[in-house]
């Protein structure tokens, strides 16, 4: 692969130079005075301990310590994130249980994680709001712009409403602060991935009671599988967070941000083929994959599509929010108001995909099989042969919310209450659909025909065709919800009751092919009959007993839904809503003044009117129908450990069965025990102070790779490593991934689109704060 490395360092540097004004008189000195005030929606970053964070916003919408919640949660600190050198939150997520990173496209536009089984996109929820923003094709966004994440897991209905069954994951913002820095940072990659990112962020104090903050984030650099002459395969992403804010002398805070992303993504695919699989099974017998014998057709690394399937989008994200304390009667309450508003444009110009399993030939040209039942190491196999496709997706997204939270801290009698009462409305409005052209006949995996050709000569000649796909959607929703965590016996049991009602209506419409053909571009097409509305309640029983301060018992019985419209094919009824629930019985601890943060459960999942597709009777494509119920059953834990000064861990395990309706196991969930591990070890004294080495090390369990279990991958074993030097206002350090270069499958969208484990590569970053 050839870098180009300058022009990346140039592109950096004047992305990153644009910020330069607001460092003007970055480093005067601060006031006294603090800027921003106590908030019960603002969690304390600065009280983490090494790895282990002891407040969560997510589980609540309030700020409360983690010990005291009748949730399963998990938080990743911002010291965690620097030390495994992740620059987005889906590396960062590798190392908690009961989640799988690898499951999906492996392209960038398409990062998705599954938490317990059930699979959601990156995104969606900030600082314990909704925060939907997205188009089709999107690189994973950069941890620069935020302090931390959270995971809630399983059903959070009385305080999100409609959402995916295994949880929320939760972005904590960066906020202006009392105190004048600025932190820059330069990172390059090296190996099966290579590029530059650098980030500036910058605080600035206004006066007493104002402050402002930018984050600019730019990373250039090119896909891992391009080998083309020129280098062209991008894989950018620039964003920018403006914020301000200012505090009331008499209490409270007002406050916007802005947020916009850039990215363009080179979209070829590398879809990986196990080939023999069938070879030798008996009636009945699902084969194991072992990667130490598997054989794939081609190298990880060719580049086997056009190198001109270049696509852009842009993002954008609008918030304002107003907070106000008060007393009422005799009680104090905190009153949030916040609007948010995003717009995502996107596209794939083009996607060129690999349309089904490759067929094996011989020399003479006879067809032998496809990968299912011919080995890659067959002597008579002289080539691999595969019908393409070219797609042109067209994604635009667009939401508004209004948001009110009332949080009240009060005592009645016995007890003390920590309350909640949330109303949202909001509006929104997506459209996803493709252009398509197939070019005649079928071409070569091995000897790089396409490789060398561009899209325009791959469909020469070829008609276009428009598939409405996903169509369009407009939704229209508004929420009431409460929450009341009650603690009796100087807060050593905690009752949480809370229930919350949604209405939500949808209008699903599609497009009209004809005149989205002529005009080359979706054209929609107004259809009242897919209009539909609905409600739902959800509820939420919790309890904490705390036996000692650093101890504590919970349970829960929560249930969360997701709004499902359109009709059954099968029934012409209206779907129904998908209902989840969840038991779920766990210990926490903080034990040693924070230091050893465990949260640890056993938990029963079940999600009804499962949507399952069904084949059109003329064979023209699918439908969906409703069916079955979706099954998770299990235990995970989670330990953050600062043992001392020189030694920080973390630990995860999980042994988690995720069924669907056919009692088959959901694809890319582990199916037995699985665990990981990362330690730092840093020097505190003599000469190597301030010097540190770190190891992580990831056992994924045996997976189905298909949905109807006929194909089973056998676990990776990954080991990370890294090294570096913090020193008054600066560091250095080298991460360095997959470092016993184990080479086999690690997740699989199909039996025939298998991701492969990355090739050894190394990350160098540097840090310098004033």
């Amino acid at each position: 692969m050839k870098m180009k490395l300058y022009p990346k360092l140039y592109v950096i540097l004047k992305t990153i130079g644009l910020s330069l004004p607001v460092l003007i008189n970055a480093q005067d000195s601060a006031d006294d005075e603090d800027i921003l005030i106590m908030s019960p929606f603002i969690v304390q970053t600065q009280n983490d301990r090494g790895y282990g964070a002891t407040e969560s916003l997510g589980a609540t919408r309030t700020a409360l310590k983690n010990i005291d919640i009748s949730s399963n949660i998990v938080a990743i600190t911002n010291e965690f994130m620097s030390d495994v050198g992740a620059s987005s939150a889906q590396e960062a997520l590798q190392y908690l249980s009961g989640i799988q990173t690898s499951v999906g496209d492996p392209n960038p536009g398409q990062a998705a994680v599954t938490i317990r089984g059930y699979t959601q996109r990156f995104g969606g929820f900030r600082d314990g709001l909704p925060d939907d923003a997205g188009t089709r094709d999107q690189l994973a966004d950069d941890t620069a712009h935020y302090d931390r994440i959270e995971v809630i897991k399983g059903p959070a209905g009385v305080l999100y409403g409609s959402h995916n069954l295994g949880g929320v994951i939760n972005k904590i913002s960066k906020w202006a602060i009392s105190d004048n820095f600025t932190n820059i940072e330069l990172q390059a990659a090296a190996g099966f991935e290579e590029y530059i990112r650098g980030v500036i962020d910058t605080n600035k104090k206004l006066g007493e009671n104002s402050a402002i903050r930018a984050v600019v984030s730019s990373r250039q650099g090119n896909r891992h599988w391009d080998d083309s002459e020129d280098g062209e395969a991008p894989a950018n992403i620039n964003a920018i967070t403006l914020m301000g804010q200012t505090n009331f002398k008499n209490g409270g805070r007002l406050w916007g941000r802005y947020h916009y992303t850039f990215f363009e993504l080179d979209r070829e695919y590398n879809n990986q083929f196990l080939t023999g699989w069938q070879i030798g099974l008996r009636e009945g017998e699902r084969p194991l994959v072992d990667p130490d014998d598997s054989d794939f057709i081609h190298d990880k690394s060719l580049n086997k599509t056009p190198g001109d399937d270049i696509s852009e989008g842009n993002i954008y994200n609008y918030e304002l929010g107003f907070e106000k304390p008060f007393v009422m009667f005799d009680s104090d309450w905190t009153l949030r108001l916040v609007g948010r508003h995003s717009l995502a444009k996107g596209d794939k110009s083009p996607s060129i995909i690999q349309a089904g399993r490759p067929t094996a030939f011989d020399a003479a040209g006879n067809a032998l099989g496809d990968t299912r039942t011919v080995r890659a190491s067959d002597p008579n196999v002289a080539d691999w042969r595969i019908q393409y496709q070219s797609r042109d997706f067209r994604s635009k997204r667009f939401d508004f919310s209004l948001n009110i939270d009332l949080a009240g801290e009060f005592d009645t009698w016995i007890a003390k209450h920590d309350m909640v009462i949330n109303a949202r409305v909001g509006l929104g409005e997506r459209g996803n659909s493709f252009f398509r052209k197939i070019p005649p006949g079928t071409f070569s995996l091995v000897d790089g025909v396409v490789e060398n050709l561009t899209n325009e000569e791959l469909t020469a000649g070829v008609a276009n065709t428009f598939i409405p796909w996903q169509g369009w959607r407009r939704s229209e929703t508004a929420s009431v919800g409460i929450l009341d965590n009650i603690s009796f016996m100087d807060e050593k049991l905690i009752f949480a009751f809370g229930s919350r009602y949604d209405y939500g209506r949808g209008i699903n419409g599609t497009y009209d092919v004809a005149e989205s053909l002529e005009k080359n571009n979706p054209v929609r097409i107004e259809d009242p009959t897919q209009s539909s509305d609905g409600n739902d309640f959800t509820w939420k029983y919790g309890v904490v007993y705390k036996p000692i301060e650093e101890l504590s018992l919970f349970a829960q019985h929560a249930t969360t839904f997701e709004f499902v419209t359109g009709v059954d094919v099968r029934t012409g009824l209206a779907f129904e809503n998908q209902e989840g629930t969840i038991d779920e019985f766990g210990i926490k601890t903080a034990l040693f003044d924070n230091r050893l943060i465990i949260t640890a459960s056993i938990f029963e999942m079940e999600l009804t009117n499962v949507q399952i597709q069904v084949v059109r009777p003329d064979g023209s494509g699918f439908d969906l129908a409703q069916e079955g119920v979706q099954k998770t059953d299990g235990y995970e834990i989670d330990l953050a450990y600062l043992v001392n000064d020189n030694i920080s861990l973390v630990f995860a395990a999980s042994d988690v069965d995720s069924k669907n309706a056919a009692d088959n196991f959901f694809r890319g969930v582990p199916i037995n025990f699985n665990w990981s591990f990362f330690g730092r070890y840093t020097f505190t004294e003599g000469a190597l102070e301030g010097a540190f080495a770190g190891l992580g090390y990831r056992q994924m369990g045996d997976y189905s790779i298909d949905n109807g279990n006929n194909l089973f991958g056998k676990g990776a074993n990954i080991m990370d490593l890294v090294f570096g030097y913090r020193r008054d206002n600066w560091s250095a350090q080298v991460n360095v991934y997959n470092a016993l270069s184990y080479d086999g499958m690690v997740s699989a969208i199909s039996d025939f689109a298998i991701i492969r484990a990355e090739d050894p590569n190394f990350r160098v970053t540097v840090s310098y704060g004033f």
